[in-house]
């Protein structure tokens, strides 16, 4: 917002640097909260997606955006949106960065209410941010990564305790066919599944190079790791660090990759209840700095063992 409507010819400096941003494209602005900005008016899908006349939906946001454009969607701070299919909101358009404003139970809730619900982001270099994703019901695949490039950054995702709901996989890295989904990155992100159900919070499920999941922490009661690449998709170049992954099945991994994923793991912490360091499998990836620790009340030793 400016006293300059009509935009700057010769671009914005200041100081003679001039302004730049990732996503350069149009701005298209969503608020369902009773909240409204100054002179605003309350979000609807017939308003333009204005900052003052924002759209209802995301997915109406998204609808508009041109692929590859660099468009962003900004979503207020108070907006929630029930998910109750695999279509009500899907980031399919190339490009978009979908921006949740607000911090703590301000931030954007997404809430998914059927078993077959799913956010699919299948436009290549999409952005999710700084959402609050719940459940309140059995979900098989929370959020579904088809495009190659996505970052999903700084989203929290909560299982349900009373009554207990979970998910089968939180995030899977899978698309339909090899190599659609190189290079997505998942930074900053909380996962939380305390009900037994859970299968894993991060699914690698597609022959994928150059994946990242950095600076993410993961509890909850897995039937096989919070990061798990299964039988049958190699990822090569993976990268895995600074993050605590917590699994509280009795028996259970923390980590749990194939024998020929290759890549870096650093700094990670790795929590459960198998003896000694074997609580990971690391399959053909190296290590840098990971702990694992087996009981509570004592330091964790290096995992898996030191090289000669």
């Amino acid at each position: 917002m400016s006293n300059y409507p009509a935009g700057f010819v010769d671009r914005l400096t200041i100081r003679g640097v001039p302004i730049t941003q990732l996503h350069p494209g149009d701005v298209f602005w969503v608020n369902n909260s009773s909240v409204l900005v100054p002179k605003g008016v309350s979000g609807s899908d017939g308003n333009p997606g204005t900052y003052h006349r924002p759209f209802a939906t995301i997915d109406k946001a998204i609808n508009v955006c041109k692929a590859s454009r660099g468009d962003i969607v900004v979503v207020m701070p108070g907006h929630a949106e029930t998910i109750a299919s695999a279509t009500a909101l899907v980031p399919d358009v190339a490009g978009v960065a979908i921006i949740g404003l607000g911090s703590g139970s301000l931030r954007p809730t997404l809430t998914l209410s059927a078993t077959s619900s799913s956010i699919i982001v299948s436009g290549a270099n999409t952005v999710l941010q700084n959402f609050l994703v719940t459940i309140s019901e059995d979900v098989t695949i929370v959020v579904e990564v088809t495009g190659a490039g996505s970052q999903i950054v700084n989203c929290e995702f909560r299982g349900a305790i009373t009554p207990a709901k979970e998910w089968v996989n939180c995030i899977d890295i899978g698309g339909a066919a090899a190599n659609a989904c190189d290079r997505t990155v998942v930074s900053g992100c909380k996962f939380t599944s305390p009900a037994v159900g859970s299968t894993d919070a991060i699914k690698l499920s597609e022959i994928s190079e150059g994946v990242i999941i950095e600076n993410c922490s993961v509890f909850g009661d897995f039937s096989v790791a919070p990061i798990h690449n299964p039988t049958g998709f190699v990822c090569t170049n993976l990268t895995v660090r600074d993050c605590t992954l917590k699994n509280t099945q009795t028996g259970d991994l923390a980590l749990e990759l194939v024998s020929a994923c290759t890549g870096a793991l650093i700094r990670n912490f790795y929590s459960t209840d198998v003896a000694g360091i074997g609580g990971v499998d690391t399959g053909s990836c190296n290590s840098f700095e990971c702990f694992a620790c087996d009981a509570v009340d004592v330091s964790g030793a290096l995992a898996p063992t030191i090289t000669t």
